[in-house]
């Protein structure tokens, strides 16, 4: 039974978590859990031909799910999560600003100002 991609990462999330913070660890882990009952058999080089034919889940597509089930269930973030979530305020704010700046003077009733 292939597991989708949202449980393996829930169980990383859980048993890991050193995981919650480093989305390399999470990533091998994930695909680890893909590969565990070929690992003896499976070359490096078999590992890169079987990831580039997309046979493994992307990274991108671990990491997007590990911010969603963090966002939604507390007990699986980790110790950067807050930080990470006020750069990424910090971030928006600061674009705000730059495009408000960028747009310079108003017009209003065809009058600068």
């Amino acid at each position: 039974m292939i597991k989708k991609v949202e449980d393996i990462v829930m169980n990383v999330l859980k048993d890991e978590p050193r995981a919650r913070d480093n989305d390399e660890i999470l990533c091998v882990c994930v695909w680890y859990s893909q590969v565990r009952h070929k690992v003896h058999h499976m070359s490096l080089l078999d590992f890169f031909k079987r990831m580039s034919k997309g046979k493994y889940y992307k990274a991108e597509s671990i990491m997007r799910c590990r911010r969603k089930l963090q966002e939604i269930h507390e007990e699986l973030r980790g110790k950067k999560y807050e930080q990470r979530r006020k750069n990424t305020q910090n971030v928006k704010n600061e674009l705000n600003e730059m495009a408000a700046e960028s747009q310079g003077p108003t017009y209003s009733s065809g009058k600068l100002f």
